[in-house]
């Protein structure tokens, strides 16, 4: 699994954990386990770039 950072043209970004993405039309889907989890309006995204997925640590475990 991947984690990409979905620059929006509306200020700041999203971190969205997935397997893969596409640009099916008018809109970026992102999909995990062959399911659709998050999409964005293609007009809104400025880039994407795509990150190894880091589980998240907590002090003290």
């Amino acid at each position: 699994m991947k984690t990409f950072k979905v620059f929006l043209n509306i200020g700041g970004a999203s971190f969205v954990p997935a397997d893969r993405w596409e640009r099916e039309g008018d809109w970026y889907k992102f999909y995990r386990d062959g399911s659709v989890i998050a999409e964005f309006a293609a007009l809104w995204v400025v880039k994407i770039e795509e990150r190894d997925f880091q589980e998240p640590t907590f002090p003290g475990k």
